[in-house]
């Protein structure tokens, strides 16, 4: 098979210009005004510029990593609908309907105390995800959660999922035990704060983060477990190529805060994200579908590992259906999951990942001085 050459009159239509001579153009079409000054804009602190290109490369060559699930593709997340749990029974019959219809695992936010045995009945952990959203004084779902896998004899590495905390987890020294060997299990998760600044946002996590590995003595077997166990769970909106950067640039810092810890460990973090509620009446009667899918394909390519989109109305069977398919028609027939890294290369979200890491670096130190 013959490839085209720069001399290939196809290839050649299309010249390449230098930054100086599009900002030439520009100037022109803009009546003489700068185009730079006047196309740029601000995004939390940082200037966006409206021309990007090779030179603008970050040093830095960080890419998101390869999934090596056979069945999703490189790029894989879990399609994790939202289930609050007030009745156990009730909720695990919505939990059920969810995983028979196509999602990947459940995301069951606890109200009050729960049996995990009601809750997960017929309920194969090994073969989806189990997250929960909880608060202190829900340990004893957690203990018993353990001993329902104990006794179905479970694989502990094989049983994937998270706890998400409300407020500062519970003892993690008493969690590291409880979980120990459950490789895929990120038991110390910490929720983002909502945050119109995208690089407190990050370095506020990273904060909440190092302050709880305070109780852990350095360069133990313990510590390099926590670290394992890490999670975030973070909101998106529509600004969409800022949240794909917002997304790489959080794993960026982490990567450097876990080689901090351990420069052996995998610093590899399990970002838990939710797509933000529209709002906007106008856009009846599906109200933010196309909203919603645009933030979703953010979270997507800035490499999330689970993803939970909302329906419209929770109440509305059509609408709790149409948000969990927004995830498997991403994957199934936008084939977002062929491509571990689909925006690596791009000019300006290399670049404003970079920034916004950057940035958040800067802030993480402050707030730990």
């Amino acid at each position: 098979m013959s490839f085209p050459t720069s001399s290939d009159k196809k290839v050649s239509a299309f010249p390449i210009f230098s930054k100086k001579e599009w900002a030439k153009a520009a100037k022109q079409e803009l009546e003489g005004a700068d185009p730079v000054e006047k196309l740029k804009r601000r995004i939390d602190e940082l200037d966006v510029f409206p021309y990007y290109d090779s030179s603008d490369l970050p040093l830095n060559d960080f890419q998101l990593p390869v999934s090596q699930n056979e069945f999703t593709g490189p790029r894989a997340w879990s399609n994790l609908p939202l289930i609050t749990v007030k009745d156990a029974k009730v909720a695990n019959k919505d939990a059920l309907l969810s995983l028979h219809a196509g999602a990947d695992g459940v995301l069951f936010e606890l109200h009050g105390p729960a049996d995990p045995n009601v809750l997960l009945k017929k309920i194969e952990m090994p073969y989806c995800s189990t997250v929960f959203l909880a608060s202190s004084g829900q340990e004893d779902f957690f203990r018993k959660l353990v001993s329902l896998a104990s006794a179905k004899n479970s694989n502990y590495s094989g049983l994937a999922g998270a706890i998400f905390w409300k407020g500062v987890p519970v003892n993690l020294l008493v969690l590291n035990e409880q979980f120990k060997g459950w490789s895929q299990f990120h038991y110390f998760g910490i929720i983002a704060e909502d945050s119109t600044s995208p690089t407190d946002e990050i370095a506020m996590l990273l904060a909440k983060v190092v302050t709880q590995l305070a109780d852990f003595p350095e360069g133990t077997e313990k510590i390099n477990q926590v670290l394992d166990s890490v999670a975030f769970s973070v909101s998106v909106g529509t600004d969409f190529f800022l949240e794909i950067a917002k997304l790489k640039a959080l794993r960026l810092v982490w990567f450097q805060v876990a080689k901090a810890y351990d420069p052996q460990c995998s610093a590899a973090v399990y970002i838990h994200v939710t797509v933000k509620a529209g709002e906007n009446q106008a856009y009846s009667p599906h109200k933010n579908m196309i909203r919603g899918t645009t933030a979703a394909m953010s979270a997507i390519l800035g490499g999330c590992d689970a993803l939970t989109v909302p329906p419209a109305d929770h109440q509305s069977e059509m609408m709790t259906r149409i948000a969990r398919n927004v995830s498997s028609i991403l994957r199934e027939e936008s084939h977002l999951g062929k491509v571990s890294d689909p925006t690596a290369g791009s000019y300006y979200v290399e670049k404003l990942t970079d920034q916004l890491a950057a940035k958040a670096w800067e802030k993480f130190q402050q707030l730990m001085q």
